[in-house]
């Protein structure tokens, strides 16, 4: 995997129009629960150092029950952002339904160093997706059979702008991930940039095979994600698929209220 030289371009353009704001960014996205795992297996204590951030980013995962390193069954893989906050629930949740997806969450970096403030904005995301590209998902993905045609991004919050700046800045012809899930993003914060970034992308290719969810907590962001869908739509990529919800929940409930539904697009269904 390489860095696309389209996110490089794109990047730069978004600087005209990035807003400089830490407003709403929330201490904490969920409830840290224990893990509790009956069928399938943790592995956590793990973690890699960035050659181009020059951070270590703690990191977890999940591998489902039945799961068979020598195998030829090629799994799903989910990769969660802010592991230190949502790797457990999630973990929790994929196995009680015993479903077959490995969950790789990667922490924001050393804990409370709020290296999520630089890693998931603009301009700091740029590095970030070539660590995460270049260097995160090929160290994961040669240790597991993983269906490179079925990769998932989650992200809350500022990792849902996150998400959907790594979904618009991609290769414009092979994306990376074929389901990103922002949860109540902040777009309020950069959706300017990600628009002009969308009208920029399209004119490489009008499709964009992706499904994309957004969803919004009533009590936090959810109109300014409701905004941003529309805005999104109205560029008229074709093949990309807007899921959205509303959860009348706080901003930092917002990743346990949406996960469950998140499963059913992850596994070929609808909200």
């Amino acid at each position: 995997m390489t860095l696309p030289k389209y996110f490089i371009f794109t990047f730069f353009l978004s600087l005209f129009f990035f807003i400089q704001s830490v407003n709403a960014a929330p201490n904490k996205l969920a409830i840290e629960y224990p893990v509790d795992i009956t069928h399938g297996k943790v592995i956590s204590n793990l973690s890699i150092t960035s050659a181009i951030t020059n951070v270590e980013y703690p990191y977890h995962i999940y591998l489902p029950a039945g799961f068979d390193e020598k195998s030829f069954k090629k799994y799903p893989i989910m990769y969660a952002s802010d592991a230190q906050w949502v790797f457990n629930s999630f973990a929790n949740r994929i196995d009680t339904k015993k479903l077959p997806i490995i969950l790789v969450g990667i922490e924001e970096g050393p804990r409370h160093s709020k290296r999520r403030n630089v890693d998931y904005r603009l301009p700091g995301v740029g590095s970030f997706f070539q660590f995460f590209s270049t260097e995160f998902m090929p160290l994961v993905e040669s240790k597991y059979n993983i269906d490179k045609n079925n990769r998932t991004l989650q992200g809350a919050s500022f990792g849902g702008l996150l998400t959907l700046t790594f979904m618009l800045a991609d290769d414009a012809f092979e994306p990376l991930f074929k389901n990103i899930l922002s949860y109540d993003a902040t777009v309020q914060l950069q959706g300017r940039a990600m628009i002009n970034i969308a009208k920029e992308r399209i004119k490489l290719n009008k499709e964009m095979n992706v499904n994309v969810v957004l969803t919004g907590a009533k009590k936090g962001n959810g109109k300014h994600v409701k905004k941003f869908a529309k805005q999104l739509k109205k560029v008229g990529f074709e093949n990309l698929t807007v899921h959205t919800k509303q959860y009348n929940v706080s901003h930092g409930a917002i990743s346990n209220a949406s996960f469950d539904d998140s499963l059913d697009i992850v596994l070929g269904k609808t909200l």
